[in-house]
């Protein structure tokens, strides 16, 4: 199929056939080139050329694959920091201590001393029950922090799986063993290597 190209309408030659002293005025009025250079190709029955700039230069097969590499060693190590985020973030969870339960009776040994004999066993008895009063708040108390503390072990643990699992599908040889997150430094540096080769 050939095509016919555009021509000018009547009308744009008639405002074509105006010729310098339109374009004087054009000029004149501060209007930029881009669009003098426009109204002159309508009139030739040309279009303007599309963005105005020059093509980007061809990227190398070796240039992609370094940029791929790149990108792949970027992504790599920004999962690898988001996972030893949330092991730290695990065990600081599970390792976290509970606030000690106040008001524990203390048997102050010398003080008891200077007491009779039968002092010391009321004072005794005394402290027993309060120690197993303290012992029992104290149960509870280790009780309910464990039921505050669970949920959001677990919810640690399972983004960390995630995560793990994420890697492992992508990088198995990275890890020493399956389930694992210990890295393996070789395998670790071998992926980070991004050469001009692209490998």
């Amino acid at each position: 199929m050939f095509l016919i190209p555009p021509t000018a309408s009547p009308r744009s030659e008639q405002r074509c056939g105006r010729g310098a002293g339109s374009r004087r005025r054009i000029t004149g009025t501060g209007l930029s080139l881009l669009l003098l250079a426009a109204s002159l190709l309508a009139c030739s029955g040309q279009r303007p050329p599309m963005g105005g700039g020059e093509r980007p230069p061809e990227i190398s097969p070796q240039e992609r694959a370094l940029r791929q590499c790149r990108e792949r060693r970027s992504t790599l190590l920004g999962q690898l920091r988001e996972l030893r985020r949330a092991e730290l973030s695990l065990a600081r969870l599970r390792s976290a201590p509970m606030p000690p339960t106040p008001g524990r009776p203390i048997w102050d040994e010398e003080k008891e001393s200077r007491f009779s004999q039968e002092d010391q066993e009321l004072d005794r008895q005394t402290y027993q029950r309060d120690l197993a009063r303290w012992q029992e708040r104290d149960s509870a108390r280790w009780s309910a922090w464990q039921q505050r503390q669970t949920p959001e072990i677990v919810e640690s643990q399972n983004g960390l799986n995630r995560l793990s699992r994420q890697l492992h599908g992508t990088y198995p040889q990275l890890f020493t063993a399956p389930g694992s997150i210990e890295i393996r430094p070789q395998e670790l540096a071998r992926l980070s290597r991004c050469e001009a080769s692209g490998h």
